[in-house]
């Protein structure tokens, strides 16, 4: 799974690049982000990494989930 803000210029064509070179990739493109995707849009990274876990998560990963996306807790 692959994961990049719509505003970041600087990774967003390399993101759609590897999509296309692995065969089992999928880009997640995280709306009205930039670089800094955990910090400007902490509820969709964090459904973009449970949705990359396949959904199958325990409520402590959960948690270490949260406090990777959301710095402050």
């Amino acid at each position: 799974s692959i994961a990049c803000g719509e505003r970041d210029k600087a990774n967003i064509s390399a993101a759609r690049e590897l999509e296309s070179i692995l065969p089992q990739a999928r880009l997640t493109v995280i709306r009205g982000a930039g670089h800094e995707i955990n910090s400007e849009a902490p509820g969709e990274t964090a459904r973009f990494i449970i949705q990359a876990l396949g959904g199958n998560i325990k409520s402590y990963q959960l948690i270490f989930i949260l406090k990777i996306v959301i710095r402050n807790i």
